[in-house]
Order: structure tokens, then sequence, then C-alpha cells
């Protein structure tokens, strides 16, 4: 987390992951010049927000947001890739940016559902999408071509 709220009427804070690239396992093929580099940052999104969709959903009650916070967004991608602010590879490392709102009770932070939230269900949210074994490499492989054959045309 950059920064925690002090309010639970504040604006939702942000929130960072980030995984050195030599540990995802990725082909550098797919991150290797200034076209595919937005491109592989781009999936990354995608898959993100699926993930994050998928977490929310099977989380036992519908999702983890209610009407005092909780809830997790990051700028959803659409069809034309963009280079975005919300993923980067910095330093080596890529880095997947959101933000959280914390659940409130009255004018506090519920710290219990908080607790829940950051330490049992968003490690779920990003883990599955930074390794290369848990994806489609191939299909990250033709998702980076295509972007780089389209710029080139």
């Amino acid at each position: 987390m950059d920064r925690i709220q002090a309010d639970p009427y504040a604006p939702p804070r942000r929130a960072r992951a980030a995984v050195p690239l030599a540990t995802t396992n990725f082909s550098t093929t797919c991150h290797r010049n200034q076209i595919r580099i937005p491109t592989f940052c781009d999936s990354f999104v995608r898959k993100f927000v699926l993930q994050l969709s998928y977490v929310q959903t099977t989380s036992g009650k519908g999702g983890w947001t209610s009407l005092k916070g909780g809830d997790i967004t990051i700028d959803r991608p659409f069809q034309h890739m963009l280079q975005r602010s919300n993923c980067v590879n910095r330093d080596n490392h890529l880095e997947i940016r959101f933000c959280i709102g914390l659940p409130a009770r009255c004018r506090s932070i519920d710290i219990t559902t908080a607790a829940n939230l950051l330490f049992e269900l968003l490690p779920g949210v990003p883990m599955p999408v930074f390794f290369a074994g848990n994806s489609d490499q191939q299909g990250l492989e033709h998702h980076v071509k295509s972007v780089e054959q389209q710029n080139a045309l």
C-alpha cells in the first residue's frame, strides 16, 4: 500500500503489487522493445481484471465489497491497446497498480474485515497473473506479435 486512508469515507488508496521480471519466467521476447512492453503490460492488466472478478465472486459472499468500502478497483482496459500507468515495467519489475477502499464501521476502519481482505483474499489476485506457469504463454506471445504487426502496418 502506498498510503492508508485515515478516514473510511476518504477516496480509496493506491496500492501496487510488484514482482521481478526474472522470477516471472516469461520469455524475454515478450518485453524486449518499446512496442512490446506496453502490450505485455496490457495483457497483465486484462488478466488481473479477470482474476479480480473471479476472486470477488468466489470469495463466499458474492464479493467482498460493502456499502462502506472493501472494494478493489483498477482502470479496466477496453478494446484498444494503450500504454497505461496501471501496469509498468520499472527497474526490471512488473508492477500492477490498483486502488483499495478499506472496509469501515461507523467512522473507523473495520480492522477484522480489512485484515481478511488484505491478507486472505487480495494475495489470490495477482499471484496467478504474474507467473508464466499459470498463464497462456502462446496467447501472450500471439497478443504481443499482433500489436507489433498492427503498429508496423
